[in-house]
């Protein structure tokens, strides 16, 4: 087992202002319901608030919502793709569970996800496998 190299501590969501605790969840939802380019907007406006290592996990999620939202909403294969690789790098050395997400889970998906768009290219983005989609 590797060990994070940011403490879980750091990643307690009742440490978050109510106000930013509410835009995270909003965009918790947003992004379970698949309006990713909405949870984007919502992390953003917590991320430009905060500092490493908070602002880094929210810079992840951040790439992986517009990631997404290249391949499900605005298929671009390469944005798509530079995005995901982008929050796989910003997830290293955090801990399992940051904010109550399962940061292992998703970057597992995120990983699949990003192996089976550069598999089936600008072409087959739409039609991606459901399970290459996360849900946090």
């Amino acid at each position: 087992m590797i060990t994070p190299l940011y403490p879980p501590q750091a990643f307690l969501l009742n440490d978050l202002s109510p106000e930013h605790q509410g835009r995270f969840l909003e965009g918790v939802d947003l992004f379970n319901q698949g309006s990713f380019w909405e949870a984007h907007e919502a992390w953003e406006d917590v991320w430009k608030e905060k500092e490493d290592p908070q602002k880094k996990l929210l810079q992840g999620l951040i790439q992986v919502a517009a990631g997404y939202h290249l391949i499900v909403t605005r298929p671009r294969i390469n944005g798509a793709l530079r995005n995901l690789e982008k929050s796989l790098a910003k997830f290293e050395g955090m801990p399992d569970r940051c904010f109550g997400i399962a940061i292992d889970q998703l970057k597992a998906t995120v990983t699949a996800a990003h192996k089976e768009a550069k598999r089936i290219g600008q072409e087959g983005l739409s039609e991606i496998a459901e399970d290459c989609i996360a849900k946090i």
